[in-house]
C-alpha cells in the first residue's frame, strides 16, 4: 500500500486479501504435511527432498532440510546438483 489516500481508505474496507506471504509470515516457513503418492511414503519424500535441498539457499529449501533433519537426524549430501533460478534443483 502506498500513499495517504490508500491508508485513509483502508478503514472502510470490509475484506482484505494479501498476496505477500514473505511479508506476513514470521520469515521461517515450516513443513506442515507431506503426502505420499505412487507408493512413496511421506518419510521417503521428506528424506530425499531434504537431502537434495541442502545445497539450495532458498528459504523454502532450508525449511525442507530442517524438517528432514528433525525426522531423520542426518541426511546424505547429494552430488551433481544444479539449481536454476525460478525452477529449483
Amino acid at each position: 500500500m502506498k500513499g495517504g489516500t490508500a491508508i485513509e481508505q483502508i478503514g472502510r474496507a470490509q475484506a482484505i486479501i494479501f498476496d505477500k506471504t514473505g511479508t506476513l509470515t514470521f520469515g521461517t516457513p515450516t513443513v506442515d504435511q507431506v503426502i505420499g503418492f505412487n507408493g512413496t511414503t511421506p518419510a521417503d519424500i521428506i528424506r530425499l527432498a531434504g537431502g537434495a535441498e541442502q545445497l539450495s539457499g532458498h528459504v523454502l529449501a532450508q525449511s525442507m532440510v530442517q524438517s528432514a533433519l528433525k525426522q531423520n537426524g542426518s541426511l546424505s549430501m547429494p552430488t551433481d546438483v544444479h539449481e536454476v533460478a525460478g525452477y529449483g534443483l
